[in-house]
């Protein structure tokens, strides 16, 4: 169960500097905000996921003294997540006020370039053809702008499932080790060991499946957003 509770420290560690970072860039940065907020997302879901996990192997511990311990470090975690979750929601909450204002300045902008008329009577007609060019100008920088952060976000999503999916055969190999030594202990039958050696091949099949797709869409996102 050691290893449970190690991937969820680490996992929570990781969302609060996470969280950090997406609370300066509403302030500071604003464009790098949306791929923070589609990481942090994938991040909570491996969170729970690990949290789930370690539940049912603490309910599953025979010895009292460490089953006890391990419920206590769970209702720890739990805490932790909702904590955290709750933070994330105020932050996505800041994020699209701060977006939404962004965007009214710029139209507001839009507008008093539009407004302004020239001194001179003869040229309204360029006037006009500059407020034209400069509105479409706006636009074009607003969809480049709006297309790199949607970039940038499904980049980094896919960054912490390929992440996530690496933390997984990290922990199949442990669970492994801890298996065989298990088996070695009790003095498992062959065919339960080669029972086991299977389902941890299937496992690693599952892994690398999850990578190739993952790869595939990372292609896919480079040749049709890139």
């Amino acid at each position: 169960m050691d290893i449970f509770y190690n991937q969820a420290l680490r996992q929570t560690q990781n969302l609060e500097k996470d969280l950090n970072s997406f609370q300066s860039s509403i302030t500071d940065n604003i464009s790098s905000a949306l791929p923070l907020q589609g990481q942090i997302t994938v991040s909570l879901n491996s969170l729970s996921r690990t949290i789930y996990e370690y539940e049912i192997m603490s309910k599953k511990e025979m010895n009292i003294e460490k089953q006890e311990k391990a419920i206590t470090r769970v209702k720890v975690f739990k805490k932790q997540y909702s904590e955290l979750k709750e933070k994330f929601d105020d932050l996505k909450t800041k994020y699209k006020q701060m977006e939404h204002l962004n965007q009214r300045n710029e139209l507001l902008e839009r507008r008093i370039h539009t407004n302004t008329l020239p001194e001179n009577p003869y040229g309204h007609v360029k006037s006009n053809d500059l407020n034209e060019q400069r509105n479409s100008n706006l636009s074009t920088s607003y969809f480049l702008k709006n297309t790199d952060s949607q970039l940038d976000s499904f980049l980094g999503q896919g960054q912490s499932i390929l992440n996530d999916l690496i933390e997984q055969k990290l922990h199949i190999k442990r669970v492994q080790r801890e298996i065989y030594n298990i088996g070695n202990i009790l003095g498992l039958s062959k065919n339960t060991i080669k029972f086991i050696e299977r389902r941890i091949l299937h496992d690693r099949m599952l892994f690398w499946g999850g990578v190739i797709c993952t790869l595939f869409l990372f292609y896919l996102i480079y040749h049709w957003l890139g």
